[in-house]
């Protein structure tokens, strides 16, 4: 099961559910629609969107300068815009990333 993946004019939209503060940024699964992340940052100063968005950027082999978040930034629960992707790649990276084994970067 993926994230619910949904085509923009530039790009794709994905949810993404943080728990802040965590030990570890890591994936967690899928709930609800969302990509659950625990984020090893503070919810301080945009620190855990940083975190979260850096950590997106190496996993999903995405340029970072063409990820934003969309909505939710003060929230645990942010819309996560990705430019020059298709819905399919995009459905392919975030399976790739929730069935790799070992530890994720």
């Amino acid at each position: 099961m993926i994230p619910a993946v949904s085509t923009t004019s530039d790009g794709v939209t994905f949810r993404v559910k943080c728990r802040p503060n965590a030990a570890a940024t890591n994936v967690r699964g899928v709930q609800a629609g969302a990509l659950r992340v625990d984020v090893a940052a503070p919810p301080e100063q945009g620190k855990a969107n940083d975190t979260l968005l850096k950590w997106l950027a190496i996993n999903l082999s995405i340029s970072p300068s063409n990820l934003r978040i969309s909505g939710g930034a003060g929230s645990r629960e942010k819309s996560i815009r990705v430019l020059g992707i298709t819905k399919g790649d995009a459905e392919q990276r975030l399976l790739a990333l929730l069935t790799e084994p070992g530890d994720l970067r």
